[in-house]
């Protein structure tokens, strides 16, 4: 699941003063990871979900989803749908992109009558924990989604939720909505004419720092290998995790973990290298980006150790490469 999703959740917990940090330790999510655009293990996001709803908030996932919508923490995702010409295009893409957003979710649309429902499903099991805190959180991303052409104010008609209860709290965010609760799915109802609506208004610029641009990963195009190496990106700051702690991470063992990655024609040493070098190609392209941040932003307690492996990897210095190869020409 992309970073992005549990940062919302942090904003709005941090908000009300609930202890984050503490919250992501325990669900095994990185600290120092800023990079909405990064990627983490489902379970351990849902377990961060489940931690919290238990401690803080019961009703986590609507409170989030509204928090969200009115700190405009979707724009980055608003910005991907911005050149949409109508909502039903948006919601064509806006399925599309959702493998970047979880490899788990689908979502999509079916014509019921002179309505349509926009609706979205998650492939776990409706009993893994944080299962319906993420329904409900996505519900207000896509009501975001939604809005963008309907306006800021527009409600759902219906709304179907799959957990066997609706909290009081949605009838207070969405009261001209009528909420079904035991579907087998979660959906919107929206008039079918909504979907030849242009958009109400332009997309605000956000404030997503040099991460606003990166192009969203597709996740469930990405083979074994690949999909490691957008977890291990995560936690590079906090020091890259072994083997092992990388197979606890992602549900497996480190035997197992060993095996797919060999079968892929590289080892876990191999796949660790490849990943901070990547890292560190992308930083030392930034011009105001200073060596020991780099370092640090590696996993490495001090810059001379990464001026070493860099050199070990590449056989020049971090100082050299980003002269030869990063730095634009100064013209003539």
């Amino acid at each position: 699941m992309r970073l992005g999703h549990p940062l919302a959740f942090a904003g709005f917990l941090r908000s009300i003063g609930a202890p984050v940090d503490s919250a992501f330790r325990r669900a095994r999510l990185p600290l120092l990871c800023e990079n909405p655009n990064a990627y983490v293990p489902v379970h351990s996001v849902r377990s961060f979900f489940e931690d919290m709803c238990h401690r803080e908030v019961e009703a986590l996932g609507w409170e989030t989803g509204h928090w969200a919508q009115e700190n405009h923490v979707h724009q980055g995702l608003i910005k991907c749908l911005a050149a949409a010409p109508t909502l039903g295009r948006a919601l064509e893409d806006f399925s599309a992109l959702v493998g970047a957003e979880n490899s788990h979710y689908r979502l999509g649309t079916i014509e019921c009558g002179e309505d349509v429902l926009f609706w979205a499903h998650d492939g776990n099991a409706a009993d893994t924990p944080g299962y319906h805190i993420g329904q409900s959180y996505s519900l207000g991303v896509m009501l975001a989604v939604i809005r963008h052409f309907a306006g800021a104010s527009w409600q759902p008609a219906e709304v179907g939720i799959e957990a066997p209860t609706v909290p009081d709290i949605a009838g207070e965010r969405l009261p001209d909505t009528r909420i079904i609760a035991g579907q087998k799915l979660c959906y919107l109802r929206l008039p079918r004419i909504f979907l030849s609506l242009p958009p109400e208004r332009q997309c605000a610029v956000g404030r997503g720092g040099r991460h606003a641009e990166e192009p969203l990963k597709l996740t469930n195009e990405l083979n074994y290998t690949e999909t490691l190496r957008l977890v291990l990106e995560s936690y590079l700051a906090e020091g890259c995790p072994s083997a092992e702690q990388t197979a606890a991470l992602i549900g497996t063992s480190s035997r197992t973990l060993r095996r797919r990655l060999i079968s892929e024609g590289i080892t876990y040493s191999e796949l660790v290298d490849r990943v901070r070098f990547e890292v560190a190609r992308r930083l030392l392209n930034e011009p105001g980006a200073k060596m020991i941040d780099i370092a640090y932003a590696l996993g490495y307690s001090d810059p001379s150790h990464f001026a070493r492996g860099f050199r070990r990897l590449t056989g020049v210095s971090p100082s050299a490469y980003r002269r030869e190869r990063c730095m634009p020409e100064t013209p003539g």
